[in-house]
């Protein structure tokens, strides 16, 4: 039929663009945040090791939540009202770093906005899935990840400019990640606008179905899971390049250049890859 032969014709549509600007916009307020919690935590007088507690806990989080949103949204016809809630309770969490006093405010706070974070995911995913053919996935998923890390960068680069705008106000600049923050939710309401599919229903009937749930999915994403890996280790293989160049002589300003450079041009490859 004409639709089914625009739908694989046609891939970049409202809902394709929509989901990529809100990811950009996402990434962009939250990595204003992210970027300045270690020095507000610093300027808070807290240990060291508070960042690495929030940070693993509002991560893992996230983790559990995404686990449940997608079990629980894979039989939902109406899917785009959960996606819009969850990046306005990142974007509201994310900026009431902003009231913190102490690190338990801001543990509380990132935990909140990573909740939000973890929901929305997986139901951006199947609104992206929905809207367009098998054969556009890749394509599709590639803008979606290509948007969402140049967001980090702007995001990072807006930190810049907003701490010498403030004079390092960081509270100031907490707030204003609210902009980009609730953008990617009206984004996302306005743009994302074609039907999608409900998914296979999974019985919501009791825990055991739920873990055989996610053992079937487990079964089928272990390739996925050992690419996951690789990346992870090609992290830790950067972190240990980039101290070995701390010892050496290299001036940190130059090898941050450099980074952000790979960064980016890795990046706008993910869709054309995809």
């Amino acid at each position: 039929s004409k639709s089914t032969r625009t739908k694989k014709t046609v891939w970049l549509n409202r809902t394709v663009l929509g989901i990529g600007l809100a990811s950009l916009f996402s990434d962009w307020s939250h990595g204003i945040a992210s970027a300045s919690l270690p020095a507000f935590l610093a300027t808070l007088g807290v240990a060291a090791a508070w960042l690495g507690i929030i940070e693993g806990v509002s991560d893992g989080l996230a983790s559990f939540a995404k686990m449940a949103s997608g079990y629980y949204t894979d039989g939902l016809q109406r899917r785009k009202p959960i996606a819009v809630v969850g990046y306005i309770v990142t974007a509201l969490g994310t900026a009431s770093f902003a009231l913190a006093t102490s690190a338990w405010h801001v543990l509380l706070a990132r935990s909140g906005a990573w909740l939000g974070r973890g929901v929305r995911t997986p139901v951006r995913k199947a609104l992206l899935a929905g809207s367009v053919s098998r054969a556009a996935y890749g394509r599709a998923l590639g803008l979606g990840r290509m948007m969402d890390t140049i967001g980090a960068y702007v995001g990072r680069l807006t930190t810049l400019f907003l701490l010498a705008l403030t004079a390092d106000n960081y509270p100031a600049v907490f707030a204003w990640s609210r902009g980009p923050g609730l953008l990617h939710a009206a984004v996302i309401e306005v743009l994302q606008q074609m039907p999608v599919e409900a998914g296979v229903v999974v019985p919501l009937g009791s825990l055991a179905k739920f873990a055989a749930h996610e053992e079937q999915l487990l079964a089928r994403i272990r390739p996925e899971i050992a690419v996951e890996r690789a990346e992870v280790g090609s992290f830790f293989r950067d972190t240990g390049r980039r101290d070995l160049r701390e010892h050496s002589g290299v001036e940190m300003i130059d090898l941050d250049v450099r980074i952000h450079v790979y960064g980016v041009l890795r990046e706008l490859l993910k869709h054309p890859e995809g």
